[in-house]
């Protein structure tokens, strides 16, 4: 499932193009040049709040699902080279200190249909943290 010529990224946080703040911003701007979307979309899973960004957490079995957003990357390999520098995942080996990992994730498309998508999931789940309820990072403080 490690597909490397998959060109999709399946963003729920800090990358989401209606997202506002500081934190990402760059990164949301170069996405915007370097991608299409392809608008709005769901997985199973679930959101744990880390402060200024969230995690995205994906067990074996879940009823819950997390709201984001499918992207179409123009250059997969450029683009997902600099998104692991920012999501700090290792570039050869995962390390104890890495966050995250980039994985392939089953999407489901509001307009309809599926796809695979690259997506960067917490390599563990941070239990203190807590739950972003209703599985929308945008909503949150609202």
């Amino acid at each position: 499932m490690r597909s490397l010529g998959c060109d999709k990224l399946f963003v729920y946080g800090t990358l989401l193009s209606r997202v506002t703040g500081r934190l990402g911003a760059g990164e949301r701007r170069r996405l915007e040049r370097e991608a299409v979307s392809l608008g709005e979309a769901h997985v199973k899973g679930f959101l744990r709040d880390l402060g200024d960004y969230p995690g995205l957490v994906v067990p074996g079995e879940t009823r819950d699902i997390v709201y984001g957003e499918v992207l179409e990357l123009r250059n997969p390999v450029e683009t997902l080279a600099w998104l692991d520098v920012y999501e700090g995942v290792g570039s050869v080996k995962a390390s104890p200190a890495d966050e995250y990992r980039r994985q392939i994730l089953y999407v489901n498309l509001a307009s309809g249909g599926n796809c695979e998508a690259w997506s960067y999931v917490l390599r563990q789940s941070i239990d203190g943290s807590p739950r972003v309820a209703g599985g929308r990072w945008r909503d949150r403080r609202a």
